[in-house]
């Protein structure tokens, strides 16, 4: 009859979208590795690390992950990325910068964007999805979000994962979130900011706006309820002094990341190749100096530490 070949074309439309998204997320978790979170992705991640067959996940139920996306300032290792200005605003004392809420920073935190494949993607709806940081806000979270929307619209009914990731990490993006006459990272308590565990109560204009979907697909808006999905932009800081800090925190544990890595030469027999990490760094004037100036704590800024280092086999000799 016509409904059972309607029922059963349907079905065909659901296992093979099924097999698309497995393909797709078998190819993510080889590309982006660790930074590629979730059960499902941590599925994938074990299989493809013990080089054997890729069991596919159960053939029903939603498929979740998230993948942490570095903003295009995260340039490689070998090349410094630039330092930007970030201030603290108060639209309440007339946008006000006070000296004590501005920083220099060199590294960006990563932006998450958590995923749901609906049963309907990649055919014929886009995939669920949010963005959450510890140092954005709600409205450039949201701006970051219409730009993936744009991008499954250009190429609906295609897997598109890996192009949001490319447009999360295109300097268009980055460069949409500072203020273009100075190049200044702004954090103005009116863009929304996380209270007691929910939005803040200063709505942007999109706020309201959750995933997006397509109108008239009603399947599609089911499943997004039933799986509980969240507004496309969610902050995680509660105020911008809060997002202030964890962008102070990232760059700090980004450029030591950055020091420990960078190649180095043993002070004594000057072969090269070591990492700084590996390295034995003996204490100098300047440290003890330092630590007893100090109380003996090892906390201090890298200009005061002796730059001597030397491999162990010299310091084991």
């Amino acid at each position: 009859s016509e409904s059972e070949s309607e029922s059963e074309s349907e079905s065909d439309v659901a296992s093979s979208n099924r097999a698309e998204q497995v393909d797709e997320l078998v190819a993510l978790a080889a590309i982006f590795g660790d930074a590629m979170g979730g059960p499902v992705a941590e599925h994938f991640a074990a299989a493809l690390e013990e080089g054997g067959e890729v069991t596919p996940p159960p053939p029903t139920g939603a498929l979740r992950f998230h993948l942490d996306v570095a903003l295009a300032d995260a340039a490689a290792d070998d090349d410094e990325p630039p330092e930007r200005r970030v201030v603290v605003l108060d639209e309440r004392e007339g946008f006000v910068e006070d000296p004590l809420d501005a920083a220099t920073i060199a590294h960006l935190p990563p932006v998450r964007l958590s995923v749901i494949f609906p049963s309907r993607y990649p055919s014929s709806s886009p995939p669920h999805f949010a963005l959450s940081a510890t140092w954005l806000p709600r409205a450039s979270l949201e701006a970051l979000a219409s730009r993936l929307e744009e991008v499954w619209s250009a190429r609906a009914r295609e897997p598109v994962v890996f192009a949001w990731v490319d447009a999360l990490r295109s300097p268009a993006a980055r460069d949409a979130l500072f203020a273009p006459e100075d190049g200044t990272l702004r954090l103005e308590r009116r863009a929304g900011w996380r209270t007691r565990g929910l939005l803040s109560s200063e709505p942007s204009a999109s706020a309201t706006k959750t995933n997006f979907i397509p109108p008239g697909n009603r399947t599609s808006r089911r499943e997004s309820e039933s799986a509980g999905i969240l507004p496309r932009g969610v902050p995680i800081a509660r105020d911008p002094r809060e997002a202030l800090m964890s962008l102070l925190r990232h760059d700090a544990v980004e450029r030591e990341r950055r020091e420990g890595d960078a190649e180095r030469s043993c002070g004594i027999c000057f072969s090269d190749g070591f990492r700084a990490r590996d390295l034995v760094r003996v204490a100098g004037p300047r440290d003890e100096e330092r630590q007893t100036r100090r109380g003996g704590s090892e906390t201090s800024d890298r200009s005061d530490r002796c730059d001597h280092a030397y491999c162990r086999e010299c310091v084991a000799a």
